[in-house]
């Protein structure tokens, strides 16, 4: 599997060297590498070479202006990045424009180095989880298009295995043993009368233990089974279903099972064909995950995102949390350390009240958005925005847990308050 390289770089390109300047100084402590230049086609070529991942560009500048220079980026081949416009006078059709060619944000002359600063590393964050979510992509297509490839491969010889066993007894009895799927045929209440060595193998069962053995035992609902049976009583055909069942020593198996009724001795009797897909269902399930995290992520633009999956007693633990935590709470990122109850902790006592607006999230399947402060490592109090919504599982609508994102608001909130004291001092000196 190939591996992940962040791409931590930023071109510049502005035909104002003082300008290049305060970005190079805004963004010197980011660990960033920075490319600068006051000419565009050597921008151009600039970008061709190092492939960054951020480009903040000048909108006015002679020889070539920003929108020239925006339409030939676009045009570079496998390229991931964001566009910063930097402007001092853009008209609304400049912006526009500029969207319609792909730029993330504007950002006015002269610049503001905390919004510079805070909006690069977003960018920056989002793209190099573009990246990593195109090579995890990669990587899982090309696990699954294999692994599809040998089961088809399989299923073609089970097949042609099923059209032998019908013309010869003695092919079948040989076929049956050495199949790779597992096999089992049981009576209609579920009686073990035969099953192969790869069943035995995939369920875990010994030669000892068949006897007093009952198929549905397999099945996470033990009427499961029953309820196939009447599904190929009917007339349904039941071929490469996919279903979970459950080995004797309690492992969790996704298998593709395909079933039907046949005469056995003169009796109706039930041949199961179970394939181990566990692999093939997991590696789906990381790519949808992959996937909804790169949509969280560009959704929300947050600063960390999370996902708490709810426990059989109703509590929750969190399954994984992207992103900048340490830097807003302080904290390494520690599942066990922030299941749902111990973060109530950390939340402050004032607020503690409205953490209950998350219980709309299961109750409602709606989203929510809640700001509150939290008590960080070293003892301070910041404010964030923790946006929220429904988790729901892979093949139904059931909601299982709640994926959100939680964005640092501390700095809003300190600009609004001030603004109020000062609004509160004029109202007073009128």
């Amino acid at each position: 599997m190939k591996g992940f390289e962040s791409n931590r770089k930023i071109l510049v390109i502005d035909d104002e060297i003082t300008n290049l300047l305060s970005v190079e100084a805004a963004l010197k402590s980011e660990n960033f590498e920075i490319f600068t230049t006051t000419d565009p086609l050597d921008g151009l070529a600039l970008f061709e070479l190092e492939r960054p991942a951020v480009l903040i560009l000048d909108l006015r500048m002679p020889v070539m202006d920003g929108l020239e220079v925006l339409r030939k980026v676009k045009e570079v081949p496998d390229a991931l990045f964001s566009v910063i416009i930097l402007t001092g006078h853009g008209n609304k059709d400049d912006m526009n424009t500029c969207y319609d060619l792909g730029a993330n944000a504007f950002l006015r002359k002269p610049l503001n180095v905390i919004e510079l600063r805070g909006l690069v590393r977003n960018l920056m964050l989002l793209e190099n989880y573009k990246r990593e979510l195109n090579l995890h992509r990669d990587n899982l297509e090309g696990l699954v298009q294999s692994r599809t490839e040998d089961l088809r491969a399989e299923m073609e010889e089970r097949r042609a295995a099923q059209v032998k066993l019908e013309r010869s007894e003695k092919k079948y009895r040989n076929l049956f043993q050495t199949s790779t799927s597992g096999i089992s045929i049981a009576d209609l209440k579920g009686r073990i009368l035969e099953m192969n060595r790869a069943f035995m193998n995939l369920i875990g069962i010994d030669k000892e233990q068949i006897p007093s053995f009952n198929i549905r035992k397999i099945y996470p609902d033990p009427m499961e089974r029953d309820k196939l049976i009447q599904k190929l009583s009917s007339g349904e055909l039941l071929e490469n279903q996919e279903t979970e069942i459950i080995a004797i020593d309690g492992r969790r198996i996704w298998c593709s099972i395909s079933m039907k009724l046949i005469d056995y001795d003169g009796k109706k009797a039930v041949m199961a064909n179970l394939m181990d897909n566990t692999e093939k269902h997991n590696a789906r399930l990381k790519l949808r995950e992959s996937e909804l995290q790169h949509r969280m992520l560009a959704d929300l633009v947050a600063d960390y995102i999370y996902l708490l999956l709810k426990k059989d007693d109703g509590s929750f633990k969190t399954a994984w949390i992207r992103g900048n935590m340490r830097g807003i709470t302080g904290y390494d990122l520690d599942n066990e350390q922030y299941a749902s109850e111990r973060w109530l902790k950390h939340v402050h006592p004032e607020d503690r009240e409205i953490i209950q607006g998350f219980s709309n999230v299961l109750e409602n399947r709606e989203s929510v958005e809640l700001e509150y402060r939290i008590m960080t490592s070293d003892g301070t109090i910041r404010w964030i925005r923790d946006r929220a919504k429904p988790y729901l599982a892979p093949d139904s609508d059931e909601i299982i847990g709640i994926i959100g994102g939680v964005t640092d608001i501390t700095d809003f909130k300190q600009r609004i308050s001030s603004l109020k004291m000062e609004i509160k001092k004029l109202k007073e000196r009128i």
